[in-house]
C-alpha cells in the first residue's frame, strides 16, 4: 500500500512532467541496482562438513578449529579477533542477503549474528541441522514482528 504523502508525491510529479517520465525515472534507479551480493557465514567449520549448497555467494568462517577456552580473557581475545574479521568482510562492499549458518558453540554464532546485525542492520537467514530433516532456512525477520508486538501493546 502506498502512504498518502507518497501517492500526492507522485501525483504532483506526473502533473509537472508526465506518467512516462516518471515510469523512466524508476526504470533507470530500479535497473542501476547493484547486482543481488550474498554473503553465508559459517559460525564453525571444524565438526561438520557443510554441503556446497548451503554455501552462497561468497563465504566467511567465523570460526575454525578448537579456540582457547582457558578463561574468560582468552575467550573475549578470541571473539574480539574474529569479530574484526567479521567487519571487515561485512564493511568491503553492500550486502543484500546474510545467511548464517549455525555449528559449533552457541557463543559463536550468537555473537555473529549480533554483529551482522549491528554493523549492516541486516536480518539473516538463519541455516540449521535438523537431524533427518537436514538443513533448513529460517527467515525470522525480528523487527517486523516486533513492531506489530510493539503496536499491539498500545
Amino acid at each position: 500500500m502506498i502512504s498518502p504523502k507518497l501517492h500526492n508525491l507522485v501525483k504532483e510529479f506526473i502533473e509537472e512532467f508526465s506518467e512516462r517520465d516518471l515510469e523512466e525515472l524508476i526504470s533507470s534507479r530500479v535497473s542501476s541496482k547493484p547486482p543481488s551480493q550474498v554473503l553465508t557465514i559459517v559460525c564453525d567449520d571444524t565438526i561438520h562438513r557443510i554441503p556446497p549448497e548451503i554455501l552462497q555467494g561468497e563465504v566467511f568462517v567465523f570460526s575454525s578449529g578448537n579456540f582457547d577456552t582457558t578463561n574468560s580473557a582468552t575467550i573475549t581475545g578470541y571473539l574480539e579477533r574474529r569479530i574484526n574479521a567479521l567487519c571487515d568482510t561485512l564493511n568491503k562492499q553492500t550486502w543484500t542477503n546474510i545467511r548464517l549458518v549455525y555449528s559449533g558453540h552457541a557463543i559463536l554464532a550468537a555473537t555473529a549474528k549480533l554483529v551482522v546485525y549491528r554493523v549492516t542492520h541486516i536480518e539473516t537467514d538463519d541455516v540449521l541441522y535438523f537431524g533427518g530433516q537436514g538443513y533448513l532456512e529460517i527467515g525470522l525477520r525480528l523487527r517486523q514482528l516486533l513492531g506489530g508486538a510493539a503496536r499491539r501493546a498500545d
